[in-house]
């Protein structure tokens, strides 16, 4: 297995076991179905790299499914960045997630597939839990459109640019987000529309 489906792999592992218990009562229960164990390796590769899903949240209140992107980062302090991440250019000039969830959500007439929700948490070294947001796609991507002086550019050593945007500026901003923490406490009840 390469290191790269390896960190995809403890990624998943990661969501499923340490954030997904702690968030899915705020964003309306259900249970979690990971992509990789209902998917041929292939088609989960698909789902993962041009829609953006990583797994499936069946809905029990209104038997639906909805799909999610999850983004877990290790926190070297017990202090999180607290932010959503979105990579928005390669250095070796390949499309990035913020390309194609774009086009996905400029044509949604068309039903290209792309996540319902964004969660990205933060846990520490050891494995536990600091915190989550939940956001929902389309409303974190228009964010970048229309706020982008809440937006920050980052490259990373290898060259690739990240744009970060803190959780508590974009909720100042009226984006609906849901943020758990350690303190049993949580911002906003989602809101269905």
């Amino acid at each position: 297995m390469t290191a790269a489906k390896e960190a995809i792999k403890e990624s998943s592992s990661n969501f499923v076991n340490i954030i997904w218990p702690r968030i899915k009562p705020q964003i309306g229960g259900g249970y979690l179905i990971p992509v990789e164990s209902v998917t041929d390796s292939k088609f989960a590769e698909y789902l993962d790299t041009q829609a953006g899903i990583d797994a499936w949240q069946v809905l029990g209140n209104v038997d639906g499914i909805r799909g999610i992107a999850s983004r877990v980062q290790i926190s070297k302090t017990q202090d999180p960045f607290n932010s959503f991440t979105v990579r928005y250019r390669l250095a070796s000039g390949h499309e990035t997630e913020y390309h194609k969830r774009m086009r996905a959500i400029k044509c949604t007439d068309r039903g290209i597939l792309f996540p319902f929700l964004t969660i990205q948490a933060f846990i520490d070294e050891e494995k536990r839990f600091l915190s989550a947001a939940a956001i929902r796609t389309a409303s974190l991507f228009e964010s970048i459109m229309l706020c982008p002086d809440l937006w920050h550019e980052r490259v990373a050593l290898d060259g690739n640019v990240f744009l970060f945007a803190f959780w508590k500026d974009l909720q100042r901003n009226g984006y609906n987000i849901i943020i758990v923490d350690n303190s049993d406490t949580y911002d906003y009840k989602w809101r269905e529309k």
